[in-house]
């Protein structure tokens, strides 16, 4: 079970928090990992490239979205700014 945080925004230890409630889930990764035959410096390496990866996804998606929020809702407009990206 995941710990929810103490409060919906930002407080002091919020980092921290979800961290410590990130911690179990991310050690049963990296046990399961190693016990099916990776290093854990492999692990480690390979969880920094997927963070790095995802935060090079999501900044792509805001700036794609910067660019199609004057379609509002229509998917057809949103398509049409994609495609002469």
């Amino acid at each position: 079970m995941i710990a929810h945080s103490r409060q919906r925004s930002g407080y002091a230890d919020r980092e921290i928090d979800c961290q410590e409630a990130m911690e179990p889930g991310f050690q049963a990764i990296i046990d399961c990992m190693v016990e099916a035959g990776w290093a854990r410096g492999e692990v480690l390496r390979s969880l920094r490239r997927l963070i790095a990866a995802d935060n090079m996804t999501q900044k792509e998606n805001a700036r794609v979205e910067g660019r199609t929020g004057d379609c509002q809702g229509d998917a057809a407009c949103r398509l049409g700014v994609l495609i002469q990206s």
